[in-house]
């Protein structure tokens, strides 16, 4: 696709250089025809009022996909559940596989676009839409086993040229998302029939996917990247959301702990998020101690019931924190 083919939607320009550089290496890639759509860098809102943002959406020949972009630079390791990342300074980190987020976001997203007036009465025709991770550094050394690399992916050879040896094991993107060749399992990918793609299109239109808006707010400050993600509590249905706020007029940044209400919440449901939520603020803000980090604020916004913590870009939670080969030898007293 061209820079200007109407197939590729830009909801909103990423603010990241790598991300823009990631998302033109990709549409230069992909086929400028039927049934290809892509939207970019955009947000969506659950029924329940949890809200996400998107890097990529793709309707493609053998497919439905959301892509999550990680520029991770340096050399990644682990499995289905946690990585851990060195980039090129040896800093070392551990981290969720980005994939789980991803999968939260892809079912919510096919939630949403079931229950467009598009495919009313018709939820089945609605493919299943697979999230994928692309890791989009071009010198990234992947030693993911099995399963830490199962749907992520990395850049394509050039030309005719093979996958250097560091990232073979991943494979590339876009053979990802345009093969109809069988799957890495064996399993062979069925074309997507056209009036499915039409349809797709014309839902994902309904859904409300929207620009990421700098002018979000939350009392002073506006909401930025989504920082942790927390599924329901089973029992109580109480879940939150990590969001990294930016002081609209002063220099300073919060982590701000949205308790997420659906439009049309019940009174309820509002009580149950603001108890929980008041709940956390009552029981923390009292404590005094550096290594836990406590609530400054609450308030009650449209979008659920706030606490604001401080936040520090360098801070890490306790189980990254010992899963640092540099302290594994730290003494429980310590």
């Amino acid at each position: 696709m061209t820079s200007d083919a109407p197939r590729w939607v830009t909801v909103s320009d990423s603010p990241h250089d790598h991300e823009r550089e990631a998302l033109a290496w990709l549409r230069g890639r992909l086929p400028d025809r039927e049934p290809y759509h892509v939207w970019t860098n955009f947000e969506f809102t659950t029924h329940n009022g949890q809200m996400y943002e998107v890097d990529a959406l793709a309707i493609t020949d053998n497919g439905l996909h959301l892509i999550e972009f990680k520029a991770y630079s340096g050399q990644i390791d682990g499995d289905g559940g946690t990585w851990s990342w060195k980039d090129k300074t040896g800093k070392f980190r551990q981290i969720d596989n980005p994939r789980q987020l991803a999968n939260r976001k892809a079912k919510a997203l096919k939630s949403l676009i079931e229950n467009t007036t598009t495919f009313k009465g018709r939820r089945n025709e609605v493919p299943y839409l697979a999230e994928c991770v692309f890791l989009s550094d071009p010198k990234l050394i992947s030693g993911l086993n099995p399963q830490g690399r199962h749907q992520v992916f990395g850049r394509d050879a050039d030309g005719k040229g093979e996958l250097p040896a560091e990232r073979k094991s991943l494979g590339g993107i876009v053979d990802h998302l345009v093969s109809l060749n069988p799957d890495e399992s064996g399993r062979a990918r069925k074309r997507l029939p056209r009036p499915v793609a039409m349809k797709l299109v014309k839902a994902i239109g309904e859904i409300g996917i929207r620009e990421r808006s700098s002018r979000r707010t939350i009392g002073d400050y506006e909401v930025g990247r989504l920082l942790s993600d927390v599924e329901s509590d089973p029992t109580t249905s109480v879940t939150y959301q990590d969001f990294l706020g930016t002081h609209r007029s002063a220099d300073g940044v919060r982590r701000l702990r949205v308790y997420p209400l659906e439009h049309n919440a019940t009174a309820e449901q509002r009580e149950t998020a603001q108890r929980a939520a008041r709940r956390e603020f009552e029981l923390l803000s009292k404590l005094e101690h550096p290594g836990i980090i406590k609530p400054l604020d609450f308030t009650i916004s449209d979008r659920g019931p706030t606490l604001f913590f401080g936040y520090d870009e360098e801070e890490v939670s306790l189980p990254e924190f010992l899963a640092d080969p540099a302290y594994a030898a730290l003494p429980v007293e310590d």
